[in-house]
């Protein structure tokens, strides 16, 4: 009822399909993680994402500034006024990205999902304190179901002494941690608003993504672990699953209200079963 007495309806239902079609290619792409397990190290597997992320949209902003047949980006580089917000989008989705990733390999997906969608209230309640959007009783009322189920999942042993299985403290951290930096990313791009090109903010999320993934395995001593083909092809679908993935949501995002748009995000956990059941079987 909200959303059909909101001014700005026509925005967040196309921001609503945006957002539903990106939840679909990263479900997709976290299922084909899943299945590589712990084969290749978290980090690894961000630095091949990230790289793609960054020549995908790059070529993309060459090919329309260099032919009429596609929109025009006026910059490479976004606006000076932007850049800062360009800057911090990068460094929390890439903290929300590794966080994920390291999550997968510990948590089965449907698991890891539940727990991730503490972001989506989180992004409610950040946009109206932030950016003054609306919050609803009904927003409320999600946050608290939300909290609920996250026990429910996590089983604490303070909560459930015994007979629980809960899953492990620091696996469930760090899902968290990561949903709240994924929350904080998209308040951020609400903050950038239509006025910086999707693939702009892609190109600079890739950039700099690629750039932190080597060092923090270096400073880690993590090694590289040597691919086989079987493993390649994983890589490139989740590559090329999460570019689509951002830059329909980066789109989603700029175009619609954070709350309403973010319940969507509620259809991952159902995408998230069936992959699992497809591709973990």
């Amino acid at each position: 009822l909200d959303l059909l007495m909101d001014p700005h309806s026509s925005n967040n239902a196309r921001g609503m399909l945006l957002i539903f079609l990106s939840t679909l290619c990263f479900s997709s792409g976290n299922g084909l993680m899943s299945a590589l397990g712990t084969k290749v190290p978290p980090l690894q597997s961000a630095f091949y994402r990230y790289s793609a992320q960054c020549l995908i949209s790059l070529a993309s902003i060459w090919v329309s500034t260099h032919s009429n047949r596609f929109y025009h980006i006026s910059t490479w580089c976004g606006s000076q006024q932007q850049r800062n917000k360009l800057f911090l989008r990068s460094c929390f989705g890439i903290m929300a990205v590794v966080s994920w990733f390291s999550a997968l390999q510990i948590l089965p997906l449907a698991d890891a999902t539940a727990i991730n969608y503490f972001n989506i209230p989180l992004t409610s309640i950040l946009a109206y304190v932030v950016l003054r959007e609306p919050y609803s009783w009904a927003d409320g009322a999600t946050t608290l179901v939300c909290m609920a189920g996250i026990v429910l999942v996590v089983q604490p042993p303070f909560l459930f002494r015994e007979g629980g299985e809960g899953i492990p403290a620091y696996a469930a951290l760090v899902t968290l941690f990561g949903s709240c930096c994924a929350a904080m990313g998209v308040v951020i791009i609400r903050m950038i608003g239509p006025n910086i090109d999707p693939h702009i903010s892609v190109a600079w999320y890739g950039a700099y993504g690629a750039l932190f993934c080597p060092i923090a395995m270096l400073v880690l001593k993590k090694e590289w672990v040597p691919l086989e083909w079987s493993m390649v092809g994983l890589e490139a679908a989740m590559c090329l699953l999460g570019w689509a993935g951002q830059v329909l949501l980066n789109n989603g995002y700029q175009i619609a209200s954070a709350g309403p748009v973010s319940v969507v995000k509620y259809s991952d956990i159902i995408i998230a079963l069936v992959v699992q059941w497809v591709v973990l079987g």
